[in-house]
Parts: C-alpha cells; sequence; structure tokens
C-alpha cells in the first residue's frame, strides 16, 4: 500500500522527536560530570557500553578479525564480528590513531551518532512495514507510536520483586534499541526491509530480483546479530506453511523467492555456526553468556494490552488475501515459542515480535470501532491503548534522566585512571592484537578495553572466560585477603597470564609481592607494576 508525501513527512518528524529524547539522559550524564571524572557516554549497561567502544577502537587499531578482548587466554580471531562497530573503527583509523588523548570521546560520539542514525532508519522502516498491512494513514501512525515507545503492563511486576520484560529485552520492544544498541537497529531495519521485498501485490509475486536484495540485507542482519538469521528462517517456514494451509495449496512462489533469499544468506549463517562452535575460548563465551527467558506469566503482562486487541482482528487477518498478512501470525507465533527452547539466549529470539503483535492489535482496535453509527464509534479504545503500553518507556527515560543528573560513579571514571591507562597504551603496548595483561579491579578491567590495547584479567560477566571466579579472585588480591604466596602464585602462573598489575585507590597488595612486581607507574593514588617472572 503507498505510502504519501504528508505521511513520510510526518514520519520523519517522528524519528526526529524520538531519537532527540532518547539523547536527552545521555547529554545530561555529559552537563553533571563531576570534576577529575570523565564520562562513559550510557546511561544504561555501561558495562557493556565499554565494551562496544572496545569493539570500535579494535578497528582503529587496524584489525577486522575479532578476539575476545576481555579474557587473558589466548585463542584464534573470528572473522566477519561485530563489523557494525569495526567498520566505524577501520574509518576512524584514517582520520585518526590510538595515541590521540580524545580517541575515547570522538569513538563515544561516532557510536551515538550511529545509535541516532540507525534509529532514525528503523523508525521509518517500521513505518513502510505497517503501512504494508494497514490503509489508513492515522492508524498507521498509531502503530508506530506503540511499535516505537510501547510495552504492556509488566510495570505491574514491581510490586511483587519482579523486573518489567519491557525493561531488559530489547529484542521486543524497540524503544531499549533506540535507547542503546545501534547494531541491533540496524539487523531489524534489514530484517523487516527484505521481508517486504517478498510481499506480492496480492494478485502477482514480488520479482525474483527482490529475493536477491532481501538475501543482501539479510547479510547485513546476520552481520550484525548472527543469530536472527536462525530467527527469520523460523518466521519464513511457519508463514510458508501457513499459507499453504489456508490456501490448501503449497505456496510456490514464496518458497522459489524465501529458498533464494535466505540462500543467499546460508554461507554466513553456517560460517558462524561452524566459528563459534569450533573455537573453545567463543564456546566458553557462548555459554556464559545467560539470558534466559522470565516466567511466562511476565510476558503475559509485558505483551497483554497487544494480545488482547490482537485477538480480534485473527480472523479477519487470516481471511485477507495475499501472502502477507500471514507473515503477522507466523511471526507472533514463532516469536513467542522460540523464547523457551532449551539454549542459553532464550529471550533474544523474541526479536522483533512486538511489531507484527501492534499491527494486529491495531487491526483489532480498528475493527471493534468500525461500528454502524458514528455516535457509537468506540473512539476511546485508542487512548485506552496507549495508556496500556506506553508508561513503562516513558519512565526508562525519566529514571534514566534523574540518575545522569545525579551522577553516580558507574556512569563515570576517574580522570586519573584515564590517564593511567593512556599512558599504559603509550609505553608498554607490545604491537600484538591487544598486548600484555592487566591485573585490575573488575571496574578498570571493564574500562580498559576501551582506552588501550590490552586486556584485562577479569572485565566483563560473558566475555571474561571464567569471570565469576576470576572477578572473586581479584576482588580477594586487592582486599589483601591471599596470603603473600597465593598472591605471588596468582600473578606469577603461567596459565594467568599476567604482565601488569593496576593498584587503585583502596586497593591493597599482600606484603611480599612485591618481590615479583617492578613499579612502572605512580601518579596520585595510582601505583601500576610489571610482573617480573625471573
Amino acid at each position: 500500500m503507498p505510502v504519501s508525501r504528508v505521511e513520510w513527512g510526518r514520519a520523519a518528524v517522528f524519528a526526529i522527536v524520538v531519537m532527540a529524547l532518547t539523547c536527552v539522559p545521555y547529554v545530561l550524564g555529559a552537563l553533571n560530570t563531576p570534576e577529575g571524572w570523565q564520562y562513559s557516554g550510557f546511561v544504561l549497561g555501561a558495562d557493556d557500553g565499554y565494551s562496544y567502544v572496545g569493539k570500535m577502537r579494535h578497528g582503529v587499531e587496524g584489525f577486522w578479525s575479532f578476539h575476545i578482548f576481555y579474557t587473558a587466554e589466548p585463542h584464534d580471531a573470528v572473522a566477519l564480528t561485530f563489523l557494525p562497530y569495526i567498520i566505524p573503527g577501520q574509518m576512524m583509523r584514517l582520520f585518526t590513531g590510538t595515541e590521540n588523548p580524545a580517541l575515547f570521546a570522538q569513538m563515544v560520539w561516532l557510536f551515538h551518532g550511529m545509535r541516532v542514525v540507525s534509529g532514525a532508519l528503523l523508525i521509518l522502516v517500521t513505518y513502510r512495514f505497517i503501512a504494508a498491512f494497514i490503509e489508513q494513514p492515522g492508524t498507521r501512525f498509531l502503530a508506530l507510536v506503540i511499535i516505537t515507545l510501547g510495552g504492556g503492563l509488566g510495570i505491574l511486576l514491581l510490586p511483587f520483586g519482579g523486573t518489567p520484560p519491557e525493561w531488559f529485552i530489547p529484542e521486543s520492544f524497540t524503544f531499549l534499541i533506540l535507547f542503546t544498541l545501534p547494531h541491533v537497529a540496524l539487523a531489524r531495519a534489514a530484517l523487516l526491509g527484505g521481508l517486504m521485498l517478498l510481499f506480492g501485490d496480492g494478485k502477482h509475486a514480488a520479482p525474483l530480483r527482490n529475493a536477491v536484495f532481501a538475501g543482501l540485507l539479510w547479510l547485513i542482519t546476520g552481520a550484525s546479530v548472527p543469530f536472527y538469521l536462525a530467527v527469520l528462517y523460523a518466521v519464513l517456514g511457519v508463514w510458508g506453511i501457513l499459507l499453504w494451509v489456508r490456501d490448501r495449496a503449497f505456496p510456490m512462489a514464496l518458497f522459489i523467492r524465501a529458498v533464494i533469499a535466505g540462500g543467499i544468506t546460508l554461507p554466513l549463517f553456517f560460517y558462524y555456526l561452524w566459528a563459534f562452535n569450533s573455537n573453545p575460548a567463543f564456546v566458553q563465551w557462548s555459554s556464559q553468556n545467560i539470558l534466559a527467558s522470565p516466567p511466562p506469566w511476565h510476558y503475559l503482562l509485558a505483551y497483554g494490552p497487544v494480545l488482547i486487541a490482537g485477538a480480534v482482528a485473527l480472523r479477519r487477518v487470516w481471511q485477507t488475501a495475499g501472502n502477507r498478512y500471514p507473515l503477522l501470525l507466523a511471526w507472533s507465533v514463532v516469536g513467542l515459542t522460540l523464547v523457551y527452547l532449551p539454549i542459553n539466549v532464550q529471550r533474544r529470539l523474541a526479536e522483533g515480535v512486538f511489531v507484527p503483535l501492534v499491527i494486529l492489535a491495531v487491526l483489532g482496535l480498528s475493527q471493534l470501532m468500525q461500528t454502524d453509527t458514528e455516535e457509537q464509534r468506540r473512539t476511546w479504545l485508542r487512548p485506552v491503548l496507549l495508556v496500556a503500553t506506553l508508561p513503562g518507556m516513558l519512565f526508562i527515560l525519566v529514571v534514566t534522566s534523574l540518575g545522569a543528573i545525579s551522577a553516580p560513579p558507574d556512569l563515570y571514571t576517574q580522570t586519573s585512571t584515564v590517564t593511567a591507562l593512556q599512558w599504559l597504551d603509550a609505553n608498554e603496548t607490545s604491537g600484538r592484537e591487544r598486548g600484555g595483561v592487566v591485573l585490575a579491579r573488575f571496574d578498570v578491567g571493564n574500562r580498559l578495553p576501551a582506552y588501550a590495547a590490552l586486556r584485562p584479567y577479569v572485565g566483563h560477566g560473558p566475555e571474561t572466560l571464567n569471570s565469576r571466579e576470576k572477578e572473586a579472585t581479584a576482588e580477594a588480591f586487592f582486599n589483601g585477603e591471599l596470603s603473600a604466596e597465593d598472591a605471588t602464585t596468582l600473578i606469577t602462573d603461567p596459565e594467568n597470564y599476567i604482565d601488569y598489575v593496576f593498584v587503585g585507590v583502596g586497593d591493597v597488595l599482600s606484603d611480599g609481592v612485591d618481590s615479583v612486581l617492578t613499579e612502572i607507574y605512580r601518579e596520585g593514588d595510582i601505583v601500576m607494576y610489571r610482573v617480573v617472572t625471573e
């Protein structure tokens, strides 16, 4: 269904306003930076934020293949991984280098530029996707608002100690993507674009060339978030089955186009499957990345308003001619069932499911409002749906803004720590892919890869192998809880690969450990040592 220029203009203004609003907490965080501290550039999930900046720096350092720089253990790098960050880093490399003291700030600026651009793109692509199913401009815009800013009634979990799914499952709820994850926004925009290319016009199948373009777009999806390809294959399969059942005829035209488009992505999919299952370090990283789904009733609350309204439209959608409408049912079924597969990233398999659920809900709402007389029209249903879906996400915006104003320490790094890490990068890197290993507390280790071409002993939950054990060991070391013998063994054991020790404010070294350490840096409360093994 066509989209008028007026509609595109309204959608563009909406995209600009939404992305501007997402910038407010970040700006407040920057404006409230305490003296003597440097702003991380993040207000939500700063631990992962430093990881993304570190991956961008990986590109600035000149590397295309990725290895896990949050862990000390040597391992082979994997190509074609985290390209949405490595490629921008490679582009930055043309204009700057790792010796630039402003590099971190520049990478953060680039990250947010990517976030705003990819977020605006996702909003516009989502609107075009909505328009393929909804004819009335006002109803299309309502669907866009809910998909972009909406959630459900998950906020009702708070009195019972639960966390609303809307607050931690970006795959389901678009606002979290727009707020924090540019690579996911890019992946979904490409996913939606590819699906639209497979739509026919109701009478004729889409041209075969569209299948090729769809496959190329889905390569972007796979390169951004590899396992989204598995979700896509499941959606395509169920879509075809539903068409087969409804029409009592095999959907050959769609099948051919889906095979062509999906076939273009299969080599990439199988490469990722091989790489992440043959590289021991990546296997362990994946096994530590536990993202379990919440209980089913949590999902029911989060999706409840749109599920109720969408149920009204099921019969109409099922009976509508053409191949596109069963896609809404297929995607909904896949998204609501894959989240309980016995794998470690369950909730991430809900990718994009809120999109078809909302479209179904708005179609159902329109159906309820189609009464015999204008006086009986249920105009109150739209504001009810908005009230039921918007508060949770607006709460995130308010809370993160207030949090940024209060300037919590986890959003910042002491300038003295930044200076020490930059000195270490300038004077002690070996020229290898992420040179020596630094023993420091978890928070310093988390920041290290964003500032220096070195690896922390521990610094990230999933990306540091055996992170829980290592974090406990590092805490015991810097709290002075280890004996001199145990502390010395920790930093000299070849299997720990430790080259440097970073001693910060409040850290304590066990007596006798200095016999295997050589001081290389001292400034204020920060002291750094090189490990002497002979």
